[in-house]
């Protein structure tokens, strides 16, 4: 009986010194991190290769026509018959999201021209076709004036709205690596630029994936505003000071608002030549070691 319980106190023994053993610890946690940055390397790789099926998705149209930058402005279709089911929203805001068809790159006053008719079908922008309303930005350039694609690059003539900055820009734009729309809308993809391309990196270029920086758009577009009513106050004083002098009329703008530049000349050096510019007078050029070696001989 006492042999017994002893090998079972042996055996109690045996396993705490194999759970404490630091050397078992380590191995273990080698292994867990391994298996961790395995997993985390199919899921990245497999992110990638869904951007990249998502990059080269779509028609060859759209493929021959994504950079041709031309818009064709097309007028309203006729909106009489409208699917009862969307009858009695047509007078109020339509929703980004209309018989599951997201209605990106569409401007808000317009999406009531992007419901279905009474069969069911889209109406295209020139009023003169029609598609299945499931093919709306599908990727697939259907209609000839390309409204059916505004949220896509498939066609060549096709527009995308960007709502908070109230403007319209070509579709060849959307999901091209480059944040156009201060909200990133146009980049609803995420696919990014491939880093081979080496493209220039600039402060005012905003690569994919896109953060909102609408606020900054915002400030930059009040500050563009002030200094505008600045420009146009400096230019009402111009004119006023030199309202009552004999100008020849025209010469210095339609108002003589440019005549003070005709009273100044202004300097400009450069490494390697100094310019003196006089408005409406003359302008020189003088080389910087022509003017270095006569100073020198004076």
């Amino acid at each position: 009986m006492v042999e017994g319980e002893n090998e079972a106190m042996r055996r109690h023994l045996r396993f705490m010194n194999a759970r404490n053993n630091p050397v078992h610890t380590l191995v273990s946690l080698f292994i867990v991190a391994v298996l961790f940055i395995f997993f985390q390397g199919t899921i990245m790789k497999n992110l990638q290769r869904t951007q990249m099926m998502l990059l080269n998705s779509g028609s060859e149209q759209h493929n021959k026509g994504k950079y041709v930058h031309h818009i064709k402005h097309v007028a309203a279709p006729d909106i009489s018959r409208i699917n009862p089911k969307f009858a009695a929203k047509y007078k109020k805001e339509i929703g980004i999201k209309v018989n599951g068809t997201l209605l990106r790159g569409v401007k808000k006053d317009h999406r009531k021209y992007y419901v279905p008719n009474d069969e069911g079908r889209f109406t295209c922008l020139s009023g003169n076709e029609t598609i299945e309303f499931h093919l709306v930005n599908n990727d697939y350039c259907d209609c000839s004036d390309g409204s059916d694609e505004p949220g896509t690059s498939a066609c060549k003539n096709g527009r995308f709205y960007c709502e908070p900055e109230l403007r319209y820009m070509t579709s060849s734009r959307v999901n091209d690596g480059i944040c156009d729309c201060c909200d990133g809308s146009d980049e609803w993809k995420g696919v990014t630029l491939a880093p081979d391309l080496k493209l220039p990196v600039t402060d005012d270029v905003q690569r994919a994936p896109c953060s909102d920086t609408c606020l900054d758009y915002h400030h930059q577009q009040i500050h563009d505003e002030n200094v505008k009513k600045e420009g146009i106050l400096a230019k009402e004083e111009i004119v006023q000071k030199f309202k009552n002098q004999n100008i020849e009329e025209g010469k210095y703008g339609e108002e003589n608002e440019f005549y003070y530049l005709s009273k100044e000349c202004y300097v400009y050096k450069s490494p390697s030549y100094m310019y003196e510019i006089c408005p409406y007078h003359n302008a020189s050029q003088v080389s910087c070691v022509d003017l270095h070696n006569t100073i020198i001989n004076i």
